[in-house]
């Protein structure tokens, strides 16, 4: 019956059930944006520091690094990073502090680093700064999956992005790298200032149905 349906008057003749997941049971959350025109969240945009290049003013330049001795795997990270990322340069074997690196790449016309730590040869943490006076933001990095692991061909992230299911189907199609971001903290400067957000879990963490940010 659903085949004869859906032969005859196409995919979306036949009705689906909803697939449950955390995402469609969230929680609302107090500090939630339902409507992107409220006036308060006006008004945070048209002074928000990356304001220039949400409206494309600007162009970054990104400066991708880590920490001294990186393990292959590390490096193999940042290389498909810099792929994904345009107008990005890699600096291995970053020995200087976070606020030095941040000075000399700002007189070299960066506008942003990040820096990628790793603890057991993978890759653990992801640190973003905004040059040349921040914020900051501080990651916990897990499940890195590399191009290779997910028989990816890296080459590809330069060309078609799109997976054609059938003529009237079309779909994004994951090309790697694959990893998971949680925001831990978020500092005001370059390493320095007060925190504008710090990750507690036994506040945030009640419900497994509510997200925070």
């Amino acid at each position: 019956m659903k085949r004869k349906v859906v032969a005859e008057q196409g995919p979306d003749a036949w009705p689906t059930k909803p697939v449950r997941s955390i995402e469609g049971e969230r929680e609302d959350e107090e500090t939630a944006v339902h409507d992107a025109q409220e006036e308060e969240i006006v008004i945070e945009e048209a002074i928000d520091t990356y304001k220039e290049y949400y409206q494309k003013e600007a162009k970054p330049k990104v400066l991708l690094a880590c920490t001294s001795r990186p393990h292959s795997r590390t490096i193999t990270f940042l290389k498909e990073l810099k792929r994904v990322i345009p107008n990005s340069y890699v600096k291995w074997k970053a020995n200087a502090k976070i606020k030095q690196l941040g000075i000399a790449a700002h007189l070299r016309g960066f506008t942003d680093i990040i820096v990628i730590n790793e603890d057991n040869k993978k890759p653990n943490s992801l640190l973003l700064t905004h040059l040349p006076e921040g914020p900051t933001a501080y990651f916990r990095l897990s499940g890195v999956k590399v191009c290779k692991e997910l028989r990816k061909d890296p080459n590809d992230i330069m060309k078609m992005r799109y997976q054609f299911r059938s003529e009237e189907k079309v779909g994004l199609r994951e090309l790697g790298p694959r990893f998971t971001l949680k925001l831990m903290w978020l500092q005001e400067g370059v390493m320095e200032g007060d925190y504008e957000w710090v990750y507690k879990p036994r506040e945030q963490e009640t419900s497994r149905t509510r997200f925070v940010l």
